[in-house]
């Protein structure tokens, strides 16, 4: 056990010192802000954080982890080895930062509840947040604040037994677009059929589920599907209650993970809970995971919404635009509500890489930033999770990428 003297208690210590200690390290620890029970204790791993005691280590604290408000917060860029801490403190000793605090402020997004621009598609864009002005968006910044934190920790207690998590892979598959000329509008059809002569073939151009899965081995997936009741344009071409879709539902339930793709108004019109129902009713049991179509997660209102249907996982916290790690972490993590200062019971999961990024985007260097990606996972931790689509995989080009992908996940560990 671990004894650490604080000024005061809050409920963003908690939350922070528990993703940091409990979770990550499982390290178990209490706080105490009686200075004369601290003083008198003879536990062998005792420190101090946000006031410099005598004969004890101690590190500086920023003030953002004992207010409640939500405010612009003074950040600085610090370059220190390979960390980047973004609180500046007074100096204890040669530390003049708080890990802690960046740590909070990263994966609680704190930014995204202030001000911005949103995108076309109302999202949060990449190119506001500090990890990309700062040059750290394509690192787990947290997972190196974390590993920081473990050094500085063995230094002082050289017997203290931490467990630094393996790093892991996790494939996620978005199902947007399941069929390519079965059961589409036979406008859809004719004009794709006649483009790419599916008539001739009796496999659906957009059918790689199998190709997909066949090449996983023992690598974990969760597959999103989009199942809304009547799509929109930002949606898809198929229906929903089709005998094809729903054998395609019976066969990915049978070999891997499921979750549910909110439809693109999902949020707006009040979709989730009925998209929900309707394809747990294929699944035989309740769905706890989910990833919104076009990654539209709003950090103020989806939360609630998610928590309210009963859904334990989310894999949307990434970006449509860039690479990179919007949480700053590849770690699993509880949601901390910002508004209510508390916890949450919503685990997050970072995806990092995105195909249509760049497929669709500006960049066409997917192999080589997937290969850093991992690499960053497999030196710092946590869980690499790229995002696959399967109308994507359908081309030859990105079978081989996806291959190549799949190839360097195997190697984390």
């Amino acid at each position: 056990m671990m004894l650490i003297y604080i000024s005061a208690p809050s409920s963003r210590l908690h939350y922070v010192f528990d993703f940091v200690l409990r979770e990550t390290l499982a390290t178990e620890y209490e706080f105490t802000s009686n200075l004369d029970f601290y003083n008198s204790s003879d536990n062998r791993f005792k420190w101090s954080y946000g006031q410099e005691l005598n004969n004890t280590p101690s590190l500086p604290a920023a003030a953002i982890l004992w207010q409640t408000n939500i405010d612009h917060q003074p950040c600085s860029k610090l370059v220190r080895e390979d960390i980047i801490p973004i609180f500046e403190t007074e100096a204890y000793g040669e530390i003049n930062f708080d890990v802690l605090a960046s740590i909070f402020y990263l994966i609680s997004r704190y930014e995204e509840y202030l001000p911005c621009v949103k995108d076309k598609h109302d999202r949060y864009a990449a190119i506001q947040s500090i990890a990309y002005q700062y040059g750290f968006l394509e690192t787990a910044m947290v997972n190196r604040y974390i590993l920081w934190l473990v050094r500085w920790l063995r230094s002082h207690f050289p017997a203290l037994d931490i467990r630094i998590p393996k790093p892991k892979a996790l494939l996620t598959v978005d199902i947007d677009h399941p069929f390519y000329t079965k059961d589409v509008s036979l406008g859809k059809w004719i004009k794709r059929s006649l483009k790419e002569f599916s008539f001739l073939s009796e496999t659906d151009k957009y059918d790689t589920t199998d190709f997909m899965l066949e090449t996983l081995g023992e690598l974990a997936s969760i597959f999103f599907i989009l199942c809304p009741k009547n799509p929109s344009d930002m949606d898809h071409f198929n229906q929903r209650d089709s005998s094809a879709f729903i054998d395609l539902i019976k066969k990915l339930k049978a070999k891997t993970k499921m979750g549910l793709h909110p439809s693109y108004f999902s949020e707006e019109k009040g979709l989730l809970e009925e998209e929900l129902s309707w394809l747990s009713s294929y699944h035989e049991r309740p769905l706890k995971s989910t990833r919104f179509h076009y990654l539209r997660f709003d950090i103020e209102t989806t939360p609630s919404l998610l928590m309210k249907a009963g859904i334990q996982n989310d894999f949307s916290l990434g970006y449509g635009t860039h690479a990179g790690f919007r949480t700053s972490c590849s770690l699993p993590l509880y949601l901390f509500d910002l508004k209510k200062n508390r916890k949450t019971n919503l685990k997050i999961y970072t995806p990092c890489i995105m195909d249509s990024v760049f497929k669709y985007g500006e960049v066409d260097n997917f192999d080589e930033k997937s290969n850093q990606l991992i690499e960053e996972v497999q030196n710092y931790g946590g869980v690499f999770i790229p995002i696959f689509h399967n109308d994507i995989v359908a081309d030859e080009e990105w079978q081989k990428k996806f291959l190549n992908c799949v190839d360097k996940m195997k190697t984390l560990g």
